[in-house]
């Protein structure tokens, strides 16, 4: 047996020694997690493992999908010219009528973007620009109607028609290998503002003239600004069947008179504001202009003093005045002029 305790200064025999060393190789360690143990004549070997650390379960990663969604191909050539294709996945533009949302049912023009034989959205050849959704609610029934709301892709800062709403920008570099940046500007169904006639705002003040018939109206109709171009435009509202409002406010045109340099132009302006006042009233007169006199030749003759009339239309806030009286021709009898005028 193992002494209980040792004693400070005590001799250690070799009967004491042996007994130690065999109560040592009578233990046995016990095999556990990540430990083997190994049997030999020479005694136990212990093997311990280095334990990992668990780690955390990966997600498998799925590309985001979503409406709107516009992704980038490119062929390249065997000469090393490069096309791109956009594929764009079909979403929806809402409009607010103040009751519910409306859907504005957006279309590929037909031109710069079309559709495929699976009804995916697409522009092939795709240069530098810009893809976005255009108002032409207001060209409805004419020759320039197509979809009332449609998907293009282009120069946004050259568009005519006002913007609602701008998906994706592509950038192409002009260098050897060419680079192509796609920027997502809209993910998911857009919302824009509305349309009826509880939201709808007071457009410009334009003139009309029909025939006779000449008038400055105001339309109902919504406001678009463009951040291209800085630009605000305004689009008449329309009926649920596609035809315009008529027009909110009409005045009558009144002529008017602007003087550009030293020249005086008729003008129109909206008949507005407390009724005018005469200021200038037109009159007519007739003045006696160019006026001659011619000698007789002998004394026998006639001499005539001749003038011709002028006959003046103008405007004036005054009444013409009589000034004084202006001689013109003075005569003499008969043998004072004989004596004075032909005495030789």
């Amino acid at each position: 047996m193992i002494p209980p305790r040792a004693i400070r200064g005590q001799v250690l025999t070799v009967d004491m020694w042996n007994t130690l060393v065999e109560a040592i190789r009578q233990n046995r360690p016990l095999q556990g997690t990540g430990v083997r143990l190994r049997q030999s004549t020479d005694g136990v070997f212990i093997d311990a493992a280095a334990q990992e650390q668990p780690t955390a379960a990966t997600a498998v990663s799925t590309p985001f999908s979503h409406r709107w969604k516009v992704t980038l191909t490119t062929v390249t050539d065997d000469n090393g010219s490069a096309t791109h294709t956009l594929h764009i996945t079909p979403g929806s533009l809402w409009r607010n009528d103040g009751a519910g949302v409306t859907d504005l049912n957006v279309a590929p023009d037909g031109d710069t973007v079309t559709t495929d034989s699976e009804g995916n959205w697409l522009v092939e050849n795709a240069t530098t620009g810009s893809l976005y959704v255009a108002d032409n609610s207001a060209n409805q029934g004419t020759s320039s109607s197509g979809p009332a709301y449609p998907l293009k892709f282009g120069d946004p800062t050259k568009e005519t028609l006002p913007i609602l709403l701008r998906i994706a920008d592509l950038t192409l570099t002009t260098g050897t290998p060419q680079e192509a940046l796609l920027t997502q500007r809209q993910i998911g169904d857009a919302l824009t503002g509305g349309n009826s006639t509880s939201s709808l705002q007071p457009g410009p003040l334009t003139y009309e003239a029909s025939g006779s018939t000449r008038r400055f109206v105001r339309y109902m109709g919504t406001w678009v600004f463009s951040e291209a171009s800085g630009v605000w435009t305004f689009a008449r509202a329309v009926k649920a069947d596609g035809t315009q409002y008529p027009a909110a406010e009409s005045m009558a045109a009144r002529e008017m008179l602007i003087r550009a340099g030293g020249e005086v132009y008729v003008a129109y302006r909206p008949d507005i504001g407390p009724t005018p006042t005469r200021w200038l009233s037109r009159k007519t007169t007739t003045i006696v202009g160019g006026i001659s006199y011619s000698e007789p030749e002998t004394d026998a003759d006639t001499g005539a003093l001749n003038a011709n009339d002028l006959t003046l239309t103008y405007f004036s806030d005054m009444d013409e005045v009589a000034g004084d009286d202006i001689t013109l021709l003075y005569t003499q009898v008969e043998e004072a002029n004989e004596a004075s005028h032909f005495e030789t």
